[in-house]
């Protein structure tokens, strides 16, 4: 017997893109240099594309498309390329998304984190169907 697989909260995928394009970020902070002549790093590289395209794809529209606008599909096919045909990647085209396309997704994601917290805090998760909502202040 197979169920369905359970769908990830989407705050849950935007705390691991967070993380992920802060380890991008990290990466650009190593050098081009360095990117070119470590085989760790250029791995690493596409392992934080494949999983920043992961994001674009599993999160709702609504929100995606706030975070990586018009390129979400752009991410999107850059992660079937890191994942399935990952030997014909260009590095140079590699180094150069993590230059130039990281920091404007990383940007969009902080504003919209800034606009949350002026909003009273995070955006609140919908109760699951197994999750019961919270109770109003003083019911019984």
């Amino acid at each position: 017997m197979t169920s369905k697989p359970r769908k990830r909260p989407t705050e849950d995928i935007l705390e691991i893109l967070r993380k992920d394009l802060d380890s991008a970020r990290d990466l650009l902070g190593r050098e081009n240099d360095a990117f070119n002549s470590d085989r760790l790093l250029r791995l690493s590289a596409e392992a934080l594309l494949g999983r920043i395209g992961e994001a674009a794809k599993l999160l709702p529209d609504d929100v995606a498309n706030g975070i990586f606008g018009a390129d979400r599909e752009a991410w999107i096919a850059q992660r079937i390329v890191v994942n399935h045909i990952y030997h014909r990647l260009d590095y140079d085209e590699v180094w150069a998304t993590l230059d130039a396309d990281v920091p404007v997704v990383a940007n969009r994601l902080a504003d919209r984190d800034k606009s949350d917290r002026s909003l009273g805090g995070r955006r609140r998760r919908k109760p699951t169907p197994n999750r019961r909502p919270p109770r109003p202040p003083g019911a019984a």
